[in-house]
């Protein structure tokens, strides 16, 4: 029998079938989808289906012989309803849906905003773009594209995230005991799948709000090739010079924000069972202080950049009997500057990435995924400053208060390698999985590797129909960054940080559309970097380690989760989270609650449709108030010209009040033959509730004030989407 390709339209999720005409398309979410059936000498079968969670789907396809003018699918006349479980990789995933997230309130359309919503997460204060994930700071969680990890997801302060929504397929949220083909990471993982090119026909949209512009296209360029293209920049400082402007006002200084991203991604299909891909991709944000903040000088001025290009290409190769091969090499480089005044800094860091992923099926109950990850990394620094570094190896002695400018150049390369491989066993008809597996990771930065071994495992058991168990243990390292291992500004003996994490749950299919999931979990963290200073007196002079593998970490809670997926009336989602996340300095010092600690955090997402066009959504966030520190009054330092805070005897120890806040996001669509319109208000913090950030001490540190949050902020969208 003849293999016929199964996949998604848009090329996502794709197959072939095994000579007895079997087939399996894993990792498919649940929600509407387009299926396409292809096969030579016959006509192409293309329907709506309809995946609900619960059972594996039972489908059975046939084609009619014949062949459809070009360009041109037979379409199915029925939506197909079935039922589909995702198989799990990991402990826990959360695999959202782009057009759900598109509409939860509070986020301006932004999917890889809304995520912050899910279990798991810690409030950022003003919706900064950090992943605070189980107590762990913005560095120990990755973000993937493609399986290929980038410096920085959001643009500057609260700014969207640096990926157009429409070029985002499926956004997979793992908080913890992830699947080994993930590292270099001890918190959680955000891994993003961009979207191929519609291979029927091109469509795009246009987005414009209160911040940015934005475009999307996608379609063919020939028979077997797909376009997918984006790109945004913002007009914030327009904005903000034309209100100076109307206001008649004369501001001693202004901050002008300028942020653009774009995405380019070409897909080729070199045979039935081959394809190569190029995605193209980067963002740059860019801060301008226009003026003298003091009002009482000069215009002296200040900017600061910071940005990333990338350039990845895969390889996929479907050798049949379950059997696929990636191959995956990127090029790309990070930029960031800042200058103000006589302080000159500039970063430049060259990367190189290699992936090779392959999956087998040796048997219908084992599936094993084994491949390499390489990364490299040559970062060079230049700065300028007035002040000399204290114990900067070159400047021996030297102090803050020092007026002679010092120059720095420094350059140091990082040469990480690693293997992971993993097998899932999932006897039929059990509802019982196992998945063991092992990454070994190494870096170089001198002439001495030091390599990390990470065992994990992952273990699910059905009870019930609707009832599922899993459990996780597992290691999980990352290694310090380039300028940590820096011979004059770090340690180049420095080791990987790691932790060890441990999980529980349950998953409860209440009905179709509806998921209850709860977990406790508790992770450790070891040889967390840390400031120090120690200096070895050497013959040739003072030797400072500046840094040192001496800190620790703990963190332990309890996440819960209801969900309902998209139907045609109604979805959303109710997440609580009760956790406690301390870190100490060193072995002999005391546990401290970590910045991000919020020991309960509830959020409520839920948006509804109505009739002619309309739906409407609210965000309740509570969240309770992250730690504070309090002084008992400062003391005169006659060395810096300034005042110390003094701490009490309890180490100042405190916390802000409830955060409490509610959203609202209103949408009408009008639906055209060729195109739709929509246009929406997302109101946040439609209470305009003084919620405090930030606790601000005068300069004798006798008295303070609470910096508030965000007030009311509205913004107003428009798209149009020429289908």
């Amino acid at each position: 029998m003849q293999a016929a390709r199964v996949a998604t339209d848009d090329g996502l999720f794709e197959t072939w079938s095994l000579a007895d005409g079997r087939f399996w398309l894993e990792g498919v979410p649940p929600g509407s989808i387009h299926l396409v059936v292809e096969a030579d000498g016959f006509l192409p079968l293309a329907f709506t289906v309809e995946l609900l969670p619960g059972m594996a789907p039972d489908l059975a396809f046939v084609l009619t012989p014949g062949k459809s003018p070009k360009g041109k699918r037979a379409r199915g006349d029925d939506s197909v309803t079935v039922r589909a479980k995702r198989k799990p990789t990991g402990l826990t995933r959360y695999t959202l849906e782009r057009e759900t997230l598109r509409q939860v309130p509070g986020t301006f359309g932004d999917p890889l905003r809304a995520v912050q919503n899910l279990p798991g997460f810690n409030r950022a204060p003003y919706g900064l773009g950090v992943l605070l994930v189980r107590g762990t700071g913005p560095n120990d969680s990755s973000t993937f594209i493609d399986g290929h990890e980038i410096p920085l997801l959001y643009h500057f302060l609260a700014g969207p995230s640096v990926l157009a929504p429409d070029m985002l397929a499926r956004i997979d949220y793992l908080p913890g005991n992830f699947s080994a083909r993930y590292g270099r990471s001890i918190g959680g993982v955000l891994d993003v799948t961009t979207r191929r090119g519609d291979s029927d026909h091109w469509m795009g949209n246009a987005d414009l709000d209160f911040f940015d512009a934005g475009l999307f296209a996608q379609g063919p360029i020939g028979e077997d090739t797909n376009v997918a293209l984006a790109g945004r920049r913002s007009y914030i400082d327009a904005v903000i010079q034309g209100a100076t402007s109307a206001s008649g006002a004369e501001p001693s200084a202004l901050l002008l924000p300028v942020y653009w991203d774009y995405q380019a991604r070409v897909d080729h299909r070199l045979s039935p069972k081959q394809r190569l891909s190029a995605l193209f991709f980067g963002s740059e944000d860019h801060f301008s202080l226009v003026g003298d903040p003091g009002g009482n000088g000069p215009d002296g001025g200040a900017e600061a950049r910071l940005g990333f290009h990338r350039a990845k290409f895969d390889w996929d190769a479907d050798f049949g009997k379950g059997t696929t091969l990636n191959i995956s090499p990127v090029v790309g480089v990070d930029v960031s500057s800042v200058a103000a005044d006589t302080i000159t800094v500039d970063a430049l860091v060259w990367e190189y990435a290699l992936r090779a992923d392959l999956s087998l099926r040796p048997v219908d109950t084992i599936t094993v995924k084994t491949g390499l990850d390489l990364l490299g990394r040559y970062a060079d620094l230049t700065a300028e400053l007035p002040f000399r570094l204290p114990n900067y190896r070159p400047y021996p002695g030297g102090g803050f208060l020092d007026n002679e400018p010092q120059k720095i150049s420094r350059d140091v390369a990082v040469h990480q390698l690693a293997a992971y491989g993993e097998a899932t066993w999932a006897p039929a008809d059990t509802g019982f999985s196992l998945t063991p597996g092992l990454r070994i990771d190494s870096f170089t930065a001198s002439a001495e590797p030091k390599v990390m071994v990470d065992p994990r495992v992952n273990v699910r058991q059905k009870v019930a129909d609707e009832v599922t168990l899993k459990a996780g243990a597992g290691v999980f390292s990352q290694p310090p960054t380039e300028f940590r291992l820096d011979e004059d500004l770090g340690n180049p003996d420095l080791t990987a940080e790691w932790a060890d994490q441990y999980a529980l749950g349950v998953e409860v299919q209440t009905d179709e559309a509806t998921t209850l999931s709860a977990e406790v979990y508790y992770a450790r963290r070891h040889d967390l970097v840390q400031r120090v200073d120690d200096v070895e007196i050497t013959e040739d002079g003072p030797s400072p380690t500046r840094f040192d593998n001496v800190g620790l970490g703990r963190s332990y809670g309890f996440e819960l989760m209801l969900r309902r997926e998209t139907s045609k009336s109604s979805s959303g989602w109710i997440s609580y989270s009760a956790s406690r996340a301390e870190e100490k300095e060193s072995p002999s010092a005391p546990w401290q609650r970590v910045f991000s600690d919020q020991t309960h955090h509830v959020v409520a997402v839920w948006t509804t449709k109505l009739p002619a066009g309309w739906s409407v959504g609210t965000r309740i966030q509570l969240v309770s108030g992250s730690p504070l520190t309090t002084y008992d009054g400062g003391v005169f330092n006659a060395d810096t010209s300034g005042f110390d805070p003094i701490v009490p005897p309890d180490d100042g120890h405190s916390h802000q009040s409830l955060f409490h806040q509610v959203d609202l996001r209103v949408d009408k669509t009008w639906v055209g033959d060729a195109v739709d319109v929509t246009a929406y208000l997302d109101l946040i913090n439609i209470e305009n509730a003084h919620n405090p950030e930030f606790l601000q001490w005068d300069y004798r540190f006798r008295e303070f004030a609470f910096v508030r949050g965000l007030p009311i902020l509205p913004s107003l969208g428009l798209q149009a989407v020429l289908k």
